[in-house]
C-alpha cells in the first residue's frame, strides 16, 4: 500500500479506486485509432472531446476528495427551511407572542410610572404655592412690623425735639454750671430725656446672629430666610414682588439714623460742648447709647462725646478735630478718613475698629485699646501712644513719624511700609520690641527720659 492509500479511510480508498479505474479505461479508449467509417471531422471531434475528458478524467480524484467535505444533499435537505410561504415556523410561534406580551407590560409600566411622576409634579407644584402664599403673607407681617417700628421711632424723636425745644426757649441757653443748682437741675433733666430716647431709639439685636445689625437689617435677613425656605423655583413675577417688599423695609428708618438726627439736634442747640471740662458730668452723652449711630461725613468739631457707647457707629469721613472721646467705647466702629487731629481719645476702646486713612495727628491715645484695629495708611504723627495696647493692629504704610510708644504693646503688629522716624520707644517698657528691626526703622530709645515729658518736646538726638 502506497502512502496516498494511508492518507484516506477504506470507504474512502473505495472510491478513490474505482475513480483511478474510470481514468485508465479513459485513457485506454483515447490511445485507439479512428473507427473506419467515421469521417475525418468527427475523429476529429471525437478525439477533441476525448481530450477534454482526459483533461476531466486527470482532475476527478481531487475533486472527489474535495466533496467529501461538503455538506451532502440529505445534510441541505435536513437544514432547508421548508416553512411554506406567509406561515410562522415555530421559533416565530414562540417570539411573537413573547414579544408582543412584553411591549404590552412596558406600556402599562411606562403608563404607571408618568401618572405617578404627574400626581407627584402636582402635590409639589400645590405645596410650592402653598408655600409662597404663607412666605408672602410672612413677608407682608415682616413688613409691617418694621413699618410699625420705624413710625413709633420717629414719633419718639419728634416728641424728645419739642420737649428739649421747650426747655431751652422757657430757660435760655444751658450750660452746665456745676456752681449752679437750678442750671444744674435742668442739664440732668435734658440728660434724662435724651438717655430715655436714646434707649427707646436703639433697635440693636440681641441676639448672637445679628449681632450690631438694626432692626431693619435683622428683618431683611429673616425675610431672605423666609424666602429661601420656599424652595421655589423663581419667576419673574416673585422675583418682582420680592425686590418690591426688599426696597419697602430699606425704606423705613434706621435707628442708627435717627440717633445721628439727635446728636446733630444736640450739638446745634450747643449741648454738646464742653470739650475741656474736667467735670465729667459736663459731658450730656456720657455713657448714652449711641450703638450703631450714623455719623458719617457729620462736621462736628469738638464735640464731647466723652465714655458714650458708640460700637459700629459709622463716623467715617466725620469731621471730628478736637473733640473729646475720652474712655469712649468705639469696637468695630467705622471711623475711616475721619478728621481726629488732636482728638482726646485716652483710655478709650477701639478694639477691631476701622481707622484706614485717619488723620490722628497730634491725637492723645494714651492707655487707649487699639488691639486688632485698620489703621492702614492713617496718619499718627506726633500721637501720644503712651501705654497704648496695639496688638495685632495693622500699621501699614502708617505714618508714625514723632509718635510716642513708650509702654506701647506692639505684639504681632503689621509695621509694611511703616514711618516710624523719631519714634520714641522705651527699651525696658515698650513691648513687642523683639520683634522689631529698630535700627532700620530710625526710632528714638528715650530710656530714662521721664514719660511727663512728650516725645514731641524732646530733642532729636536725646539718646
Amino acid at each position: 500500500m502506497d502512502d496516498n492509500d494511508k492518507t484516506h479511510t477504506p470507504a474512502d480508498n473505495s472510491i478513490y479506486s474505482e475513480t483511478i479505474e474510470h481514468t485508465e479505461f479513459s485513457r485506454v479508449l483515447a490511445s485507439q485509432k479512428v473507427t473506419p467509417g467515421i469521417d475525418k471531422d468527427a475523429q476529429e471531434s471525437d478525439s477533441t472531446i476525448s481530450s477534454q475528458e482526459q483533461l476531466q478524467d486527470d482532475k476527478a480524484p481531487k475533486m472527489v476528495v474535495n466533496s467529501i467535505f461538503k455538506p451532502s444533499k440529505e445534510d441541505e435537505f435536513l437544514f432547508k427551511d421548508r416553512t411554506p410561504p406567509g406561515r410562522f415556523g415555530w421559533t416565530e410561534k414562540i417570539w411573537i407572542p413573547i414579544g408582543v406580551g412584553l411591549i404590552g407590560l412596558t406600556a402599562t409600566i411606562a403608563g404607571t410610572i408618568l401618572g405617578v411622576y404627574l400626581t407627584n409634579l402636582q402635590d409639589r407644584i400645590a405645596k410650592e404655592d402653598q408655600a409662597i402664599q404663607k412666605s408672602n403673607a410672612k413677608a407682608a407681617q415682616i413688613i409691617e412690623r418694621a413699618g410699625q417700628a420705624s413710625s413709633e421711632r420717629q414719633t419718639v424723636l419728634s416728641n424728645y425735639a419739642e420737649r428739649i425745644t421747650n426747655l431751652i426757649s422757657e430757660n435760655g441757653l444751658v450750660e452746665f454750671d456745676a456752681s449752679s443748682p437750678d442750671k444744674r437741675a435742668i442739664w440732668n433733666a435734658i440728660r434724662g430725656e435724651t438717655i430715655i430716647a436714646l434707649k427707646r431709639l436703639d433697635d440693636t439685636s440681641d441676639q448672637p446672629e445679628y449681632e450690631g445689625l438694626g432692626e431693619v437689617d435683622v428683618l431683611k435677613a429673616q425675610l431672605l430666610e423666609v424666602w429661601s425656605s420656599t424652595n421655589s423655583s423663581s419667576t419673574q413675577s416673585n422675583n418682582d414682588s420680592q425686590q418690591s417688599q426688599l426696597s419697602e423695609l430699606e425704606g423705613f428708618n434706621d435707628s442708627g439714623e435717627l440717633k445721628g438726627e439727635l446728636v446733630r439736634f444736640l450739638y446745634e442747640a450747643k449741648l454738646l460742648g464742653g470739650v475741656n471740662e474736667s467735670d465729667p458730668e459736663a459731658s450730656l452723652l456720657r455713657g448714652a447709647d449711641l450703638t450703631r449711630v450714623v455719623l458719617t461725613d457729620a462736621p462736628l468739631p469738638e464735640i464731647n462725646l466723652r465714655r458714650a457707647w458708640i460700637p459700629w457707629g459709622q463716623l467715617n469721613n466725620a469731621k471730628l478735630p478736637k473733640s473729646d472721646l475720652r474712655g469712649a467705647e468705639l469696637r468695630q466702629a467705622n471711623l475711616g478718613g475721619a478728621t481726629l487731629s488732636e482728638v482726646n481719645l485716652g483710655w478709650a476702646t477701639l478694639q477691631q475698629a476701622d481707622l484706614t486713612e485717619a488723620d490722628l495727628q497730634a491725637a492723645t491715645l494714651t492707655s487707649a485699646n487699639l488691639a486688632n484695629a485698620n489703621l492702614t495708611r492713617a496718619d499718627l504723627s506726633n500721637a501720644n501712644l503712651l501705654q497704648a495696647s496695639l496688638e495685632n493692629a495693622d500699621l501699614s504704610s502708617a505714618n508714625l513719624q514723632g509718635a510716642d510708644l513708650r509702654g506701647a504693646d506692639l505684639h504681632g503688629v503689621k509695621l509694611e511700609d511703616t514711618d516710624l522716624t523719631g519714634a520714641c520707644y522705651h527699651q525696658d517698657t515698650t513691648r513687642g520690641l523683639e520683634n522689631i528691626n529698630l535700627e532700620r526703622l530710625d526710632m528714638r530709645n528715650v530710656s530714662g527720659v521721664s514719660e511727663d515729658v512728650a516725645c514731641s518736646d524732646l530733642p532729636i538726638d536725646t539718646p
